[in-house]
C-alpha cells in the first residue's frame, strides 16, 4: 500500500496543478464575461436614459400651459373666461364667479 501511495503522489500533484491551472483559466474567462455583459448593460442604460430624457422633454413641449390653452380655444369648444363671468358647473350646481 505504501508503495503504490508513493508512486501515484506525482500523478496527484499534477492533477492538483493541472486542476487549479483549469480554475484560473475558468476565472479568467468568466471575468471577461462578466465585464462584456456589465459594458452592454451599461451600453443600455445610457441609450434608455438619453430616450427617457428625450420623451420627457417632448413631453413638456406636448404639455405646455400656452399649448394646452391654444388647442382648448381652438380645437375644443372652450373660451376663454373674461373678468366678471360667472362659470356654472351643470350637475353639481356650483357657481364660480370669475
Amino acid at each position: 500500500m505504501n508503495q503504490t501511495w508513493h508512486e501515484a503522489k506525482p500523478f496527484i500533484s499534477l492533477l492538483v496543478i493541472i486542476g487549479s491551472l483549469f480554475l484560473i483559466v475558468f476565472a479568467k474567462m468568466e471575468k471577461t464575461r462578466l465585464s462584456y455583459l456589465l459594458y452592454q448593460q451599461n451600453k443600455i442604460l445610457k441609450k434608455n436614459k438619453e430616450t427617457h430624457s428625450l420623451k420627457l422633454i417632448e413631453y413638456v413641449q406636448v404639455t405646455r400651459l400656452d399649448r394646452l390653452r391654444y388647442l382648448a380655444l381652438t380645437k375644443l369648444t372652450l373660451s376663454e373666461a373674461k373678468k366678471g363671468q360667472i362659470i356654472q358647473v351643470s350637475g353639481d350646481k356650483i357657481v364660480i364667479a370669475q
